[in-house]
């Protein structure tokens, strides 16, 4: 663990009497809001995924900083409200966990901005991975907990998935 921590820089921050930090390459946020006593073993995440990929803790770090700045480029396409609506129960029932209540209106602006914002969230905080995803080639999938945000090369939201309900989602455990 000692190699990862020369390669990155730490911000901290107190809310409510706790420290999260935030993950620094290449003055790029690569995660955010870590809570501090968690961060060890979110560095054993990250040294695990090198491992598995085949690459260099500095390797992975880069791959990690290229595909977090594809996908803080987030935009929406024409079809963004049919795709809430599609998935609003899935990103209802898994942003509850962390805390985070979406109404029940999805066509209601202010409803359409905290689903924004909790996306935004499984973005900045979370996992980030490339691969394939059905026929539009490779996409950048971002995981926190069970929610995954895929989006195209150029950020564009595609879809949200339920991890643990396996199908396309269980993509996720094999690239």
């Amino acid at each position: 663990m000692g190699d990862i921590k020369k390669c990155i820089k730490l911000a901290t921050k107190a809310i409510d009497e706790e420290n999260f930090c935030t993950i620094i390459r290449n003055n790029v946020e690569i995660f955010e809001d870590i809570p501090e006593k968690e961060l060890d073993n979110f560095f054993l995440e990250i040294e695990n995924e090198a491992k598995r990929a085949g690459r260099k803790i500095d390797d992975q770090l880069d791959y990690i900083v290229d595909l977090k700045k594809i996908a803080k480029q987030l935009s929406f396409g024409k079809n963004k409200l049919v795709k809430y609506r599609k998935h609003a129960q899935q990103i209802r029932k898994l942003a509850k966990r962390l805390n985070i209540e979406i109404p029940s209106k999805v066509s209601n602006p202010n409803t359409q901005k905290v689903i924004d914002d909790y996306i935004s969230k499984v973005i900045s905080e979370g996992h980030v991975r490339k691969g394939p995803y059905m026929t539009l080639g490779d996409c950048v999938y971002c995981k926190l907990d069970d929610a995954i945000i895929i989006q195209r090369l150029d950020g564009e939201f595609v879809t949200f998935l339920e991890h643990s309900l396996g199908g396309v989602a269980k993509m996720w455990d094999q690239i």
